[in-house]
């Protein structure tokens, strides 16, 4: 009993340590810089708007309609649609809305002989060398984006001269219960992104609400010794820039450009999804997302050891620890999730917290092991 008492105070401690960390990171929220609003914008920044497509015949014209309803100005927008090797008509729908539309639109075709692993990354080298706009703004064939996604963007580096790259957030389509699980985290992980870039410690960002300076993928070469990876063409690139540039990336906080994207279809689905997440962790440079995922496993290890604890006991003090988590990161949840008017989602966090220690530590254990599936394709 004594080896188990010692273990849960030490366990009580690691939980007290990391509510402390969730409580600082909304705080610290207020401090995130903001450009001001998107009315009435005006642009000289001319813009390429990249899509990387494979197989998205169902969803790829909702998404252009979104891009014809922008309200960044015409003239200097345009898209580049890159055909990951389509057997669909997802060209054909995407060039057919265009023309209708009097969309620019070019479209690159990714050649099977074009290397192994990252099949994306290579799709926005191809892109970026295409394009001559100022800024390149990246997001995926599944997602729908608001009118104001493009304006809010480049009122950043309007706003910022030393701005290289904005990254924002993105949630998921849908307001059953899978989806609001689901969007507890993107929030939660969005807000920590947020954060950790503030304090010069980038860890994570999104490819589907992203954008950057076109020069950078050149300058940089930020998919050097990772194009193997099939993921991390998003953070590489911002871990890049946090490195030659510390001020030059910045977390877009406008309600205005949060992206919606499909949820997984089934429970496989979602583990492929996270498996080819968490595939990029030991490719990185720099410590910071793999301490950040040390602390929030551990973090949920420990709690899953607190509250097994209390049903062995019933001592309520192993509860303690538990129940300050719980506020901070509910406190934590629902300022983000307000902050982009996405309501509702309180009612499933007591859910989502019994639900994701398990989720957390299983995928901590499962990305060292197997293969996962995307899009058609296998992956170590």
């Amino acid at each position: 009993m004594l080896a188990i008492d010692i273990f849960g105070i030490v366990a009580a401690v690691g939980v007290v340590m990391y509510s402390l960390f969730i409580a600082y990171c909304r705080a610290k929220w207020r401090h995130v810089p903001t450009a001001p609003g998107t009315a009435g914008t005006t642009g000289n920044l001319s813009v390429s708007i990249v899509i990387v497509a494979r197989n998205e015949a169902a969803s790829i014209v909702s998404l252009l309609g979104n891009i014809k309803a922008q309200t960044y100005p015409g003239h200097l927008l345009e898209v580049i649609l890159v055909n990951d090797q389509s057997d669909d008509d997802t060209v054909e729908k995407a060039k057919s809305f265009a023309a209708d539309n009097g969309m620019a639109l070019r479209v690159i075709h990714l050649e099977a002989s074009v290397g192994e692993g990252s099949r994306k990354k290579q799709a926005i080298k191809a892109a970026a060398a295409l394009s001559e706009a100022d800024v390149l703004v990246l997001t995926d064939a599944d997602c729908n984006v608001q009118p104001n996604w493009v304006a809010s963007h480049i009122n950043y580096y309007k706003h910022f001269e030393e701005a290289k790259l904005v990254f924002g957030a993105f949630c998921f389509k849908g307001r059953n219960w899978a989806s609001a699980l689901l969007n507890l985290e993107a929030m939660s992980l969005t807000g920590v992104a947020a954060i950790t870039n503030l304090i010069h410690k980038p860890t994570m960002c999104s490819g589907a609400n992203l954008s950057y300076k076109r020069e950078l993928i050149q300058e940089l070469n930020p998919f050097d010794g990772n194009q193997q990876i099939a993921s991390g063409d998003d953070e590489f690139v911002l871990h890049a820039v946090k490195t030659k540039y510390p001020n030059g990336a910045f977390y877009n906080k406008d309600q205005e450009s949060l992206v919606s994207t499909d949820r997984p279809e089934s429970l496989g689905a979602l583990y492929h999804q996270r498996r080819r997440w968490a595939g990029k962790w030991k490719a990185y440079t720099v410590p910071w997302p793999r301490q950040l995922a040390a602390v929030v496993v551990a973090g949920n290890f420990v709690f899953i050891c607190l509250f097994s604890f209390f049903l062995i006991s019933l001592n309520p003090v192993w509860l303690m620890p538990v129940a300050l988590k719980w506020l901070a990161e509910f406190a934590f949840s629902r300022k983000i999730s307000e902050n982009f008017n996405l309501g509702g989602l309180g009612q499933y966090f007591v859910l989502m917290e019994i639900i994701y220690p398990f989720y957390a530590v299983f995928f901590a254990i499962a990305s060292n092991f197997g293969e996962y599936h995307w899009k058609g394709r296998v992956y170590p």
